[in-house]
């Protein structure tokens, strides 16, 4: 089999590099073309004697290394509509009819693009086919999948995030839509044009098959168990005057935050594994051990271990611009666990882009839980799937992996204050895509008092994920 080829201009390289690796790799599930640095203007790939050219709408206009980190270099995104154009018989010039198979609920979308233009044709002969495509992918799945965006955009909230109102996905209407997945597939169709099939390479896939599962369940543990029942019901009497809530605690015989074997019963229902990441400091602003020295922590850890489902590092609050934090509380759970954590999310998702990564990096941290958006849901990175990250600001690529958070239970509940029912619609929107979905629900998420309705809806959301692969 001849092999594919990538030719691009001789600027922007490693960020060049890193883009087509990343699409092939990790979306397309196969080996990377070879790569060939030339005196061009467009990115272009050469199979026997057809290619596909690619306008380049960015990189160009930003020769030099990182000179394109401006906020005024941020996309002001179009839409393509799939079109179809017959050939006249006076041109040989086709328009190719680019349809990507790609249903939200039972809407159609057309494609974002950020960067470029709806430029798609093909010209052909009797031996060879060139499709030139003015949308540049590179660009465009670069800019969601690194997120210097949030580098370059200095909102942040009250919690110094970056905010999904701030971000160009939501402002132009497409945080809802997988936009690198539709990229990768508008790229799949067009090498399969030209005669190329990408071979699936197990060896480009995320080493983790939980990760690739069309739901990733992931628990957040604040809290690991409620305060004796004494003190919470005059907490609620003297502190909350809610009478109503002592009641139902002095007749609630079980712990709600106890749910670990039911959460865990659930994903083994669709073949699956929890994710439970731990926090070894306070869930509030402070440092301590919090509950590691409890006996219901070894109980719990135990539970897990024994149940093959996995454990992982909720970071506190200031750790993710501490490096020496991070690495004190990552070491203290690792101790109290026995197991040599790689999986971690921040808590309250606080990241500071790219420097996080850096941190995770040093401490052996494989897999990254954190990006998505406290304030909606979405896809913050463009997609669901598991991929190798880029420092843009040290031009290199991290051996570390985020697994974008798609749907927060708080978000939905405390944010947006969305009822059960609409909660369940927009799950449905979500869980039949052509991506994972890596959903949170807190273990304090399933009591029926303060959150009544939502462990139906958990069970509803999971039978639903068990349809879908069947």
């Amino acid at each position: 089999m001849s092999e594919l080829t990538a030719r691009i201009p001789n600027n922007n390289v490693e960020e060049r590099k890193y883009i087509i690796s990343v699409l092939f790799r990790d979306f397309l599930h196969t080996e990377p073309p070879q790569i060939e640095v030339a005196d061009t203007d467009c990115t272009t790939l050469l199979y026997e004697d057809n290619k596909i050219v690619f306008r380049d709408h960015f990189w160009n206009t930003h020769p030099e290394p990182l000179s394109y980190l401006d906020i005024r270099n941020l996309p002001k995104p179009t839409f393509f509509k799939s079109k179809t154009y017959h050939e006249a018989e006076d041109n040989p010039i086709i328009y190719y009819n680019i349809e990507i198979p790609f249903v939200l609920g039972n809407e159609e979308y057309e494609i974002p693009v950020l960067y470029g233009n709806d430029e798609c044709k093909i010209k052909h002969d009797v031996l060879t086919n060139t499709i030139t495509c003015g949308i540049d992918i590179w660009a465009s799945a670069f800019f969601m999948l690194t997120r210097w965006e949030e580098y370059v955009n200095p909102t942040r909230d009250e919690h110094g995030r970056f905010p999904a109102s701030a971000s160009t996905a939501l402002k132009h209407n497409f945080l809802h839509l997988p936009v690198v997945n539709l990229y990768a597939e508008l790229l799949n169709k067009m090498l399969r044009y030209i005669d190329y099939y990408p071979e699936d390479d197990e060896n480009c896939n995320a080493g983790n098959d939980i990760l690739e599962k069309t739901l990733i369940p992931t628990h957040d543990i604040d809290i690991l168990q409620s305060n004796p029942k004494w003190k919470s019901i005059g907490g609620d009497i003297l502190k909350r005057h809610d009478l109503k809530m002592a009641f139902h605690r002095l007749f609630t015989f079980r712990d709600p935050l106890d749910c670990y074997d039911y959460l865990m019963d659930k994903s083994e229902h669709i073949w699956t594994k929890s994710i439970f990441f731990f926090m070894a400091a306070d869930h509030r602003e402070g440092y301590s051990d919090n509950y590691l020295n409890t006996k219901k922590f070894a109980q719990t850890i135990d539970k897990i271990k024994k149940r093959g489902h996995l454990i992982g590092f909720h970071a506190g609050h200031g750790t993710a611009d501490n490096p020496e934090r991070y690495a004190e509380e990552l070491q203290l759970l690792r101790q109290h666990t026995g197991v040599d954590i790689t999986f971690s999310r921040q808590h309250f998702l606080k990241f500071d882009m790219p420097n996080t990564f850096n941190i995770l990096e040093a401490n052996g941290i494989t897999h990254d839980f954190s990006l998505g958006y406290s304030d909606s849901e979405g896809f913050r990175c463009g997609t669901g799937n598991s991929y190798q990250v880029f420092d843009f600001l040290a031009r290199k690529t991290l051996n570390v992996r985020e697994v974008p958070l798609i749907i927060m239970d708080s978000t939905l509940n405390h944010t947006k204050h969305l009822s059960t029912a609409q909660a369940e619609e927009l799950f449905e929107n979500y869980i039949p895509n052509y991506t994972p979905v890596s959903i949170l629900f807190h273990n304090s998420s399933f009591d029926n008092y303060t959150w009544k309705g939502w462990k139906k809806l958990y069970d509803k959301i999971i039978d639903q994920s068990l349809i879908i692969n069947d």
